[in-house]
């Protein structure tokens, strides 16, 4: 799906770019494991939401896009060791380390394939 998204977002930046309009930017972290989803809350006060240390590592992955992401690039996905794992080998990633505890890789276009030389 974040491929996808990226796919998408190129095509609208593009038909920004013919008019003269600057482009949006994306980054995207996503990580695999278990969490909450569902209703949250109270009477009165009601969300739906999805909570979890999942979640919290997925949005770190996301922000830590940012020191990634070069001037040129539209949209920047990171993944942990766990997506990585789960993922079959058509996917093509590149390692990277950031400050955390979890293996991270960046996710590529399927156009690029610089695999790891660790997997």
């Amino acid at each position: 799906a974040a491929l996808a998204i990226a796919d998408c977002l190129g095509r609208y930046n593009a038909a920004r770019r013919a008019a003269g309009k600057p482009c949006c930017r994306m980054r995207i972290g996503i990580h695999s494991g278990d969490g909450l989803v569902g209703n949250v809350g109270f009477s009165g006060r009601m969300n739906y939401t999805v909570i979890g240390d999942v979640v919290n590592f997925a949005q770190r992955l996301e922000r830590h896009g940012k020191t990634l992401a070069d001037t040129h690039e539209e949209v920047v996905i990171l993944i942990s060791g766990a997506t990585r794992a789960a993922l079959s080998d058509e996917f093509a990633v590149a390692a990277h380390t950031p400050p955390a505890t979890e293996p991270v890789f960046r996710l590529l276009p399927a156009t690029v394939k610089e695999l790891s030389p660790e997997m």
